[in-house]
């Protein structure tokens, strides 16, 4: 693919080779070419590429003719994963054209997880998992023998954890899927979220929450004690000292490593259904009147409007604190980037029965699911 424009006014490294057989890179005149070649020049077009992220660099290894190579190696990666980042950067993601996961044999997948763009996993109400890896959905594998899996979260591309509704769990080693037992006190799980092959936390719809801590699973508790159990829609951790819980109510549930703590006042009356929490200075929630709010960590930002999907949003992603994708009930699509929020995209035509679900690996890969078995890809 070639690189568009944006290269216009910049800085041009290009890699030879010596008498001495030593690669050197020199600075020379800006020119736009096919793309990233072994020994070609390399546009460094990077104020218009937020993808694109080059260190500050010594200007005496830069800026004086030759950089030897062999020297600053490290320089010379990053310039390498610049190249890629331009080129990818010079076409915008689109959504695929969605299509029926093993022909429309397997209807409801009810959750997905991309631990990076090599990999995403999904699992159904038939209790079986499948996995995408490049264009291809792989066959569904039985892991339950038929009971419904509600939520998979996955670390990895070789460490999955997926829950059914009263506190099952499987494991996922990157081969096989394995039985791990239940959760102490039956729970009614509806979200997961592992952000490390050690640490998961599981919520329920009654308020509970469930650690898991590398070998065992806490016992279920109310995450704002007995006497102050509210309903929980979902969760999100983005390591093992920060996860944040909501629910319809309004009030918000945080975990720093060590306990919950319950926020009721936080946004009292402000029902906020779905969550995504890429650190642990962002996070960004959908409320069930279609608003969007973000939290710093500290404190909630005032909600804004979000476009209308018509049917409301089901399910948010944020694999960066500069970008997020939601889905809605009837599969339209929207992101958000830069502050700014997009128009609707419709993805999926099945009808607002069909709840979609959507997971990111990155700013560039997105997967969507739905209760109707369509799937589509945004990259």
């Amino acid at each position: 693919m070639g690189l568009k424009s944006g290269c216009a006014g910049s800085r041009v490294l290009t890699s030879r080779r010596g008498i001495s057989g030593v690669t050197r890179h020199e600075w020379g005149t800006p020119q736009v070419h096919a793309g990233p070649t072994k020994n070609g020049p390399l546009c460094l077009a990077t104020s218009d590429l937020p993808g694109c992220r080059i260190p500050s660099v010594p200007s005496s290894l830069t800026r004086r003719g030759w950089l030897d190579v062999a020297a600053t190696s490290a320089v010379a990666l990053v310039l390498a994963g610049c190249a890629t980042s331009i080129s990818q950067q010079a076409v915008a993601p689109t959504w695929s054209k969605a299509v029926q996961i093993e022909n429309g044999q397997y209807k409801s997948v009810y959750s997905v997880s991309c631990p990076s763009t090599a990999m995403c996993m999904a699992v159904d109400e038939n209790g079986s998992a499948l996995s995408l890896r490049g264009n291809r959905w792989s066959t569904p594998t039985s892991v339950t023998g038929g009971t419904t899996l509600v939520s998979v979260s996955c670390s990895s591309i070789k460490s999955c954890v997926a829950f059914t509704a009263s506190g099952e769990v499987q494991q996922f080693n990157g081969r096989t899927w394995s039985n791990q037992g239940s959760i102490t006190s039956p729970m009614a799980i509806v979200s997961a979220s592992c952000p490390t092959d050690t640490f998961c936390a599981a919520v329920s719809s009654d308020g509970m929450a469930s650690i898991f801590n590398g070998r065992l699973w806490s016992t279920p508790a109310v995450v704002g004690g007995s006497s102050n159990a509210i309903r929980l829609t979902d969760v999100s951790c983005a390591s093992s000292t920060f996860c944040v819980a909501v629910g319809p109510s309004g009030a918000v549930a945080t975990f720093n490593g060590t306990q919950w703590t319950l926020h009721e006042g936080d946004l009292a009356g402000t029902p906020m259904l779905y969550i995504s929490c890429p650190t642990a200075h962002f996070c960004s929630a959908i409320t069930a009147g279609g608003e969007s709010v973000t939290f710093d960590g500290s404190k909630w930002a005032t909600p804004e409007a979000m476009p209308d999907p018509v049917n409301g949003y089901s399910s948010i992603a944020c694999p960066s604190a500069d970008f997020c994708m939601v889905v809605a009930l009837n599969g339209a699509a929207a992101t958000w980037a830069s502050g700014r929020w997009s128009s609707v995209d419709q993805v999926t035509h099945d009808g607002y029965a069909a709840t979609a679900t959507v997971s990111c690996a990155s700013i560039r890969f997105c997967v969507m699911v739905n209760a109707k078995g369509s799937t589509a890809t945004y990259r």
